[in-house]
């Protein structure tokens, strides 16, 4: 299945690098983009029998069948061996053995999807709570999802990084550890802090 990317119409550079008006411009471009990549979503879903339109409604309950459609669909390339010999200059020395022994990668479709499903499950909690909105933080600069897209309004002050969360749910995907109640699962864990 051809599934398009997200793209900016402009030159994007890694997100801890942006200065604050990038990342305002970045963040305003994001957010324009959100309908049109839901209904992308939802159009996949639908043409590969998915389910029907009605059953992505933004409900918590949605999540179940959007992740379990998205599991069978995820695939996994191989790395080339200067893309390992790049991780392994990145990591520290006792980390060297599990960049050697993970040899996998998701394919560009894979993340492409899992992006949206991202936007995905962050419009489920801004449909269901209104308090939650898009935001993004430009400080510190040690936060992982500086300068990203995020969903603001919990009670603790910690913001929701959609991307990260479903990106590392489907790493847990692909080493085998799955279940379809985990998209949501992590929404009820995160509607606690609401």
């Amino acid at each position: 299945m051809e599934y398009p990317l997200m793209t900016p119409p402009f030159e994007i550079k890694p997100f801890e690098k942006m200065t604050k008006k990038e990342a305002q411009l970045h963040f305003y471009w994001y957010v324009s983009e959100v309908p049109e990549r839901v209904e992308l979503i939802k159009k996949a879903f639908l043409e590969t029998g998915g389910g029907k339109l009605e059953d992505l409604d933004l409900s918590p309950q949605s999540l179940v069948k959007l992740w379990s459609w998205f599991i069978p669909r995820i695939v996994t390339v191989t790395k080339s061996d200067e893309e390992i010999a790049d991780e392994l200059k990145k990591v520290p020395e006792w980390f060297m053995d599990k960049v050697i022994e993970n040899k996998r990668k998701l394919s560009v479709g894979s993340i492409s999807l899992a992006m949206d499903i991202a936007i995905y499950f962050a419009e489920v909690f801004i449909h269901n709570f209104d308090k939650l909105y898009w935001g993004f933080v430009t400080k510190p600069k040690s936060l992982v999802y500086v300068n990203s897209p995020v969903i603001m309004g919990f009670s603790t002050g910690i913001e929701l990084d959609p991307r990260n969360l479903v990106y590392n749910l489907t790493l847990k995907e692909i080493n085998g550890n799955t279940d379809k109640e985990d998209l949501f699962n992590l929404f009820e864990v995160w509607k606690g802090d609401i």
